[in-house]
């Protein structure tokens, strides 16, 4: 429960896309990420973590699935 007049602390999200990417590669590698039919990212958002994969990763078979459509603007 929440006590009047705090709220919780608010958590930097930045660069999450980048860090989860580093991490990913460095645990599983790019070629194992590479091998098969691609990558599935659910709840995928904006794309952010697809665009770290391909643009720095060089993995270039990655699906986005979100329920929620995608606005670019």
């Amino acid at each position: 429960s929440r006590r009047e007049g705090r709220q919780r602390p608010k958590v930097a999200n930045t660069s999450r896309a980048s860090i989860l990417r580093r991490f990913l590669l460095g645990k599983i590698g790019s070629e194992r990420l590479k091998k098969g039919t691609g990558i599935l990212d659910v709840a995928g958002g904006k794309g952010e973590l697809a665009y770290e994969l391909l643009a720095y990763g060089r993995i270039k078979n990655i699906t986005i699935v979100d329920p929620r459509p995608y606005n670019i603007f």
